[in-house]
């Protein structure tokens, strides 16, 4: 029988793996409303069972599948993380399948803006 701490550990490995966290940062913050504050602002992303809820300053990140808490980070780590509960991990990937898109042409839109200004200051492209 594996420890709590074993136990914990796989289930934030997991998580990681899965890049939770950074999909649902980029939901939050793309698809959600915003709602500025002192420090940062909150975004939430709420459809009919998924909530997202990301206060960008802590950076803390609640999600909720109904009414009940299935993935919490808080401190630079998962608190609570329940893949057990619902199918909202896969509604989670639909939603960032719609954004993925728009992602890969920004990181590209950089990269190109990077290299010309390398360029600019070097006079030649990097590879």
């Amino acid at each position: 029988m594996d420890t709590e701490d074993e136990i914990r550990t796989q289930r934030r490995k997991e998580a990681e793996n899965k890049k939770i966290y950074p999909k649902a940062v980029e939901i939050a913050r793309r698809l959600g409303k915003t709602n500025p504050k002192n420090h940062g602002a909150y975004h939430d992303y709420d459809d009919e069972t998924l909530h997202i809820s990301w206060d960008d300053y802590g950076p803390n990140l609640e999600i909720l599948w109904g009414n009940r808490t299935v993935y919490y980070y808080q401190i630079n780590e998962p608190r609570v993380y329940r893949p057990d509960i619902g199918d909202w991990e896969k509604r989670l990937d639909e939603i960032y399948g719609k954004i993925e898109p728009i992602l890969r042409r920004e990181a590209d839109a950089a990269k190109e803006k990077r290299k010309d200004e390398f360029f600019d200051n070097w006079g030649i492209r990097p590879g």
